[in-house]
């Protein structure tokens, strides 16, 4: 709970810290809910973490938004704020120590204008894995630390799941329209490997395939709060793992089988009609699963957790993870290794 007393301890951290590091946003869109917002609103007004409430030491000077007009935000962000309304990507990451990018197709530019010093980017590094590739070798030559990526990954885990060895197979289970790419990313933060080889299975054929393992899937499904079908009509509990019950739950299932390059693999599910959060399982010397708790709207508050990291990270210009991961991510959503 954000207090006065706590209020006022952070504004004098705040002021004790020294100068603060410059940030430019720049973004797709700010609307109410868009990544760049929720982020963005985090590193303008603070966020809660550990039980305090933190009121990063940065000042984010300029703003670049491509596509405004209605239910747009950044103008009132900008008036609130003090921050300057550019009127290019250059000019808004001209003199800025981080950039936070929300948005396809804008990161390229920030790295080739800025100077040495961090960004990151908000879902896939590029549209392509080739392009994602050569601006990370970009970022590297020009002394820039590239981060990228999704909220989740960084979410907590219930239970507080920690391997104990190395994975061997993992599988997540995931829903939503849309939200391949944050799925995978979530798998590649549990895998952590160069993908070798992954292939996407749709429709009736995702049941049959024996692509995935079924006691990787029900150890997931164990995890899920958000179980759908008879438990939201009149409360009663249900296997998920029943004879034909995701069939009939799941209108559109989607399969994405990989293999990596030490001969490690993984599987992702998205079975929207069955459940409405990420779950995973990963074999070790037993099976470990989980479930990364993923704040409701409109609170959203394991972007909290995101928003600490990038604000680590423009404080000491080291990456808040790697980008490898979300590379292989984005690498897969585009069919680079089929």
């Amino acid at each position: 709970m954000l207090t006065r007393r706590l209020f006022l301890q952070s504004g004098a951290a705040f002021a004790a810290a020294g100068k603060p590091k410059q940030v430019a946003i720049v973004a797709d869109s700010y609307r109410a809910l868009s990544p760049a917002q929720v982020l963005g609103d985090h590193l303008l007004a603070g966020y809660p973490h550990d039980g305090e409430w933190l009121r990063p030491n940065l000042k984010v000077a300029a703003m670049f938004v491509a596509r405004r007009g209605e239910g747009d935000l950044s103008a009132e962000r900008a008036r609130e704020f003090g921050i300057a309304a550019a009127a290019s990507v250059a000019e808004a990451v001209k003199g800025a120590d981080g950039v936070l990018v929300a948005g396809a197709g804008l990161l390229e530019e920030c790295v080739q204008k800025m100077k040495p010093g961090a960004v990151f980017q908000y879902g896939p590094v590029a549209e392509s894995f080739d392009r994602a590739k050569k601006i990370a070798a970009l970022a590297r030559r020009r002394g820039i630390a590239l981060s990228a990526g999704t909220a989740t990954p960084f979410a907590y885990r219930l239970p507080d799941t920690k391997l104990d060895g190395p994975a061997r197979e993992a599988l997540v289970a995931a829903y939503g329209e849309g939200q391949e790419f944050e799925a995978l990313d979530v798998l590649q933060s549990l895998v952590e490997r160069e993908v070798q080889k992954a292939r996407w299975v749709e429709g009736a054929e995702v049941w049959t395939s024996g692509a995935y393992s079924k006691d990787l899937l029900a150890a997931a499904l164990s995890r899920s709060d958000t179980p759908l079908g008879l438990t939201v009509e009149d409360g009663r509990t249900q296997n998920l793992m029943a004879p034909g019950l995701l069939q009939s739950l799941v209108a559109k299932p989607k399969l994405c089988a990989i293999e990596y390059r030490d001969g490690t693999k993984a599987s992702l599910l998205m079975l929207s009609g069955a459940i409405r959060d990420f779950t995973f399982a990963v074999r070790t010397s037993g099976i470990r699963s989980g479930q990364f708790l993923r704040g409701p709207e409109p609170a959203l508050t394991h972007y909290s957790l995101l928003v600490h990291k990038i604000v680590q990270m423009f404080e000491t210009g080291r990456p808040a993870r790697g980008v490898e991961g979300p590379l292989m991510a984005g690498g897969i959503l585009q069919g680079a290794f089929t």
